[in-house]
Order: C-alpha cells, then structure tokens, then sequence
C-alpha cells in the first residue's frame, strides 16, 4: 500500500514539473535543457541545507560538538598526545580503561600492547581527528584533557570497548553523554568473548595480578623488616617507651632504619606514609 501512494505522489510529481517547464519556457523563453538544470541545482542546494540542518540538530540535541586536531603521538591505548588549538596536549579518553602498558608501578597487562596498537592505527592511519569534550570538566587532576576522539567520524573511544581492548570506567556525570552506546558496545563484546573478555573475569585477573605481585614485594620487606627488628629484641621493652623519633623525610629516616618502619614504631609518622599501607618509607 505505502508503495503504491509512493508511486502515485511520484506520477503527481513529474506531472508539477512538467507543467511549470512548459510553462516556464514559453513565458520566459527557456530552453527545457537551461529548465531542468536551473531544477537540478536548486535540488542539490536543497540537499546541502537540509544536510546542514541535520547536522546542526544532531549537534544541539546533546550539546556537543567535535574539533579538529593532529595527532602528535599514541601514549598507550586510551591516553593519546594531540595538537590542539596550536599546542600538543594529552587527551584521555573518556568513560574508558586499557589495560596497563606505561604506568611504572605495574607490570604491561594482558591485552594493553595490543589495545596500544589499536589506537596507534585507527590514528595514523585517519585523514582527520576530531576531539568532542562532554559537559562537565575538560581537563583530570594530572591536566589531561578529557574528551571522546574520533578518527574519520568514528569515535575511539568506543570502537576499542566494541573490540574488546577496553571497558567502560571513570563515569563522572555529567561526562556520560555516550555512556549508554558505549555500554552497549562493552556488552556485545562480552557476548562475543573478545580480548580481555576472551576469559573469566580477565580484566580483574589482569588488575589482581599487579596487585599481587606488589603484595608479595612488600611482604618480603616486611619480612626483613621483622627479622631486623627481632635481632633486637632485648631492647624492644625501651623502644615502647621511647620517645618519639621525628625525621624530615624518607631520605632521612632510611639512613636509620634502612627498611623503613612499621605503624606504631617510634619513627613511624603518618606523613612518610604515602600509600597509607601503616609502613613508613619501605624499599619498594
């Protein structure tokens, strides 16, 4: 049925043309070659507009907009270098998580190599680089911008959640415009057991394992730190009721007590305990 009014709407269509072309070219001279261009312009000029608008609508129904940049360089796979506004910044990319490959307090996870190369080729093999910053705050406290980026109109961020390099994490609103496409992307990859998603709970196995290994570090300092501290016992009962040892730094305090100190010890200071673990200056 909606083909056949399709059709007749048509057949009324070129009925009209072809009435104000006889028309047109009788009153103004024309010929019908000079009618039918002068048609085919206005249509293509149509088109653009409505394209236009389009475009425009799209934009102001989530209050966003894209911004050209050049890629300076592929950090790891969700942290790129970009030159923005005549100036090479980092851009995070929002509401995601590569697995580990650069920070220095853990082992390369499983899956962050390849998530690094995922990026690095959706980027430098892309004619035009888009940056899209959400509603809330552009920038994370390291000063990195954070932004959704996209490479030929797709956006990173969520081709490498669809591909399985990464997951969703870090939702902040109101920077969740997309967390919804992005979720949807993260669950078919699930689906599919792509990469990190390839094994059970493979993500939480990757984090585990650094945790682990600095757990086992720390454990055997603290081992040594009890056997140091054991050899002297005799003079455990004077140490309880010594006075309180105060050093400036970590520097300081090691030249006394090369392993650190423990929680409760007279030199410990809540200070010179930075990771708040209740051990003070330990050889990491």
């Amino acid at each position: 049925m909606e083909k056949i009014i399709f059709l007749l709407l048509l057949l009324t269509l070129c009925s009209v043309v072809i009435s104000v072309q006889k028309y047109v070219t009788r009153k103004y001279n024309l010929k019908s070659t000079h009618f039918f261009s002068l048609i085919l312009i206005f249509t293509i000029l149509l088109s653009t507009l409505g394209q236009s608008l389009n475009l425009n609508q799209a934009q102001a129904a989530n209050g966003l907009h894209k911004e050209k940049a050049t890629l300076v360089k592929v950090v790891d796979g969700d942290t790129v270098k970009l030159n923005y506004k005549g100036k090479v910044a980092t851009f995070r990319l929002l509401l995601i998580d590569t697995p580990e490959t650069k920070d220095p307090r853990k082992p390369v996870q499983k899956y962050g190599p390849e998530a690094s190369a995922f990026t690095t080729k959706m980027m430098t093999n892309a004619k035009k680089i888009e940056v899209e910053f959400d509603k809330g705050q552009k920038t994370d406290k390291y000063g990195r911008y954070l932004a959704y980026v996209y490479a030929d109109g797709v956006m990173v961020n969520n081709a490498l959640v669809r591909d399985g390099l990464a997951r969703v994490k870090y939702v902040y609103p109101p920077n969740n415009t997309y967390e919804k496409k992005i979720r949807e992307s993260e669950a078919k990859a699930k689906t599919e057991k792509l990469n990190i998603w390839s094994e059970e709970n493979a993500v939480n196995t990757s984090l585990t394992s650094a945790k682990n290994i600095k757990t086992a570090k720390h454990t055997a300092t603290t081992k040594k730190s009890i056997t140091h501290y054991s050899s002297k016992k005799s003079k455990k009962s004077s140490r309880a009721k010594a006075k309180k040892e105060y050093f400036k730094n970590c520097t300081a305090l090691r030249k006394k007590y090369p392993h650190g100190v423990r929680k409760g010890h007279p030199a410990y200071q809540p200070k010179l305990d930075r990771d708040k673990d209740n051990y003070a200056c330990e050889v990491r």
